[in-house]
């Protein structure tokens, strides 16, 4: 059973950390240094309007690979050093200077994130060539509404899986506790990590739907509704 969860587990970390993988953001209009630059997205939206070519698109595919990884590991960083300043800050006490020391800290690490982000979208710029850049500036405006309604939908999925994933794993809990074996269902979620990793978020979730099944498990209760805290045992 405990090689069930950890299946389980190792999923539900695999859906978030392809949520929490950020690409550069889309520039606001309200920002006149990101205003200069063009985010990834924006050039997979437009590469048939700017001629993008495939060695363009060869390159930042490789380039958005090498950045990916280093920004984990900035985000990783970042994310010790805040709890460390939390750490410091807990105490009744406080430390003053221990507790700047700190701070500089996570300010040194934020600002490497910065620099990455900065240095990639440079990068990037210098990629295209001036007749692409304009165009990309023409086509900003739809972009961004495109790009944000893209955002509102990655969220409303985000929400959605995530609301399943913690059903699925409390539901999988009481299984353990009354003594049953969720063994099927860590098969099933087995299934759901490779289907995120090819963008296939359709299939992923009908994943998450077998496993609800199986689970006995129906649809989401609505607003205002009690979940019913003894699933049905799946029909065999």
């Amino acid at each position: 059973m405990k090689t069930t969860i950890a299946k389980t587990s190792f999923a539900t970390l695999a859906a978030l950390a392809f949520f929490g993988l950020q690409t550069l953001a889309a520039p606001t209009p309200s920002d006149p240094i990101a205003e200069q630059f063009f985010p990834p997205e924006m050039l997979q939206q437009a590469r048939q309007e700017i001629g993008f070519t495939e060695a363009q698109q060869d390159w930042l595919r490789q380039k958005i690979e090498e950045v990916s990884a280093r920004a984990q590991e900035l985000q990783q960083r970042l994310q010790r050093e805040v709890e460390a300043l939390a750490e410091v800050a807990k105490p009744d006490r406080v430390e003053e200077a221990k507790l700047l020391a700190q701070l500089d800290k996570v300010l040194d690490a934020e600002r490497a994130v910065k620099h990455l982000q900065l240095a990639t979208l440079v990068a990037i710029k210098n990629q295209l060539t001036p007749e692409q850049q304009a165009r990309l500036r023409s086509l900003r405006g739809q972009l961004v509404a495109q790009a944000g309604e893209a955002a509102s939908q990655q969220a409303g999925l985000k929400t959605r899986l995530e609301g399943k994933i913690k059903r699925i794993h409390a539901a999988v809990q009481q299984w353990q506790e009354g003594g049953r074996d969720p063994s099927a269902v860590g098969q099933i979620m087995q299934e759901f990590e490779p289907l995120m990793k090819l963008g296939k978020h359709k299939e992923a979730e009908a994943v998450l739907d077998r496993a609800l099944s199986e689970l006995g498990i129906g649809a989401a209760p609505k607003a205002g509704a009690q979940a019913d805290p003894n699933p049905r045992p799946a029909s065999k």
